[in-house]
């Protein structure tokens, strides 16, 4: 089965996003050391009910996949946002049609992070 590109970073980004931190794009951008994965996904583990070490390592390589994981420069991708509001949209228990992804979305920090 075939990820749409951003349907798992949208979500797994929740997990790491600090609204406190403009540091944000920096942290985010060592998810890709090699020397961070164990402390990830520790992370990763701990912050997500029900998620095993375990599966939280074999989710580590899915999250950070340049096709369907977290984007790279950690910047969320409306178009990822629309996709999950589609989905949800469509197969919610609460049947309510969500399109505008600007009201999800907030880049404050990123930008911040960016020095913009």
């Amino acid at each position: 089965m075939s990820v749409p590109r951003g349907a798992v970073g949208q979500r797994a980004t929740r997990i790491w996003w600090s609204p406190t931190s403009a540091d944000i794009s920096k942290r985010y951008a060592g998810l890709y050391q090699p020397a961070n994965k164990s402390q990830a996904c520790d992370i990763l583990a701990r912050n997500v009910s029900a998620l095993t070490p375990e599966l939280a390592a074999a989710s580590y390589p899915v999250l950070l996949d340049p096709n369907c994981g977290f984007f790279r420069n950690g910047r969320v991708h409306e178009g990822g946002v629309l996709r999950v509001l589609n989905l949800r949209s469509r197969y919610a228990a609460e049947q309510r049609t969500l399109s505008d992804p600007s009201r999800y979305v907030d880049h404050h920090y990123w930008n911040l992070a960016q020095g913009s």
